[in-house]
């Protein structure tokens, strides 16, 4: 099986966590080290991560932050599908006037 050596005890703690990055489009980055991850990539990363378990509040400071235009779109799409879907509050900062 292609599990990492750290999973090969707990291959249901493994898929747990693919599963929940799923929801970030985020699965396929499982794998990869922190450091190998584009802006947008450690976002979502970041957003599954800050949402397992779900909290009733969701603080996000400037998570646009750096990315690309593509990059902006996709994460401003998954919050706020998060917060459809979860209906959790989220407060979010930023400079950027026209995005709030």
């Amino acid at each position: 099986s292609d599990v990492p050596v750290c999973f090969k005890k707990d291959k249901k703690i493994y898929d747990e966590i693919k599963e929940h990055l799923k929801l970030f489009g985020a699965e396929k980055l499982i794998d990869k080290g922190i450091g190998n991850l584009s802006g947008g990539e450690l976002q979502r990363v970041l957003l599954a991560i800050a949402t397992k378990p779900l909290p009733n509040l969701l603080i996000l400071d400037e998570p646009i932050n750096g990315l690309a235009p593509e990059g902006i779109i996709e994460i401003r799409k998954l919050v706020l599908d998060l917060n459809k879907k979860s209906n959790i509050t989220i407060l979010i900062s930023s400079h950027y006037l026209d995005e709030l």
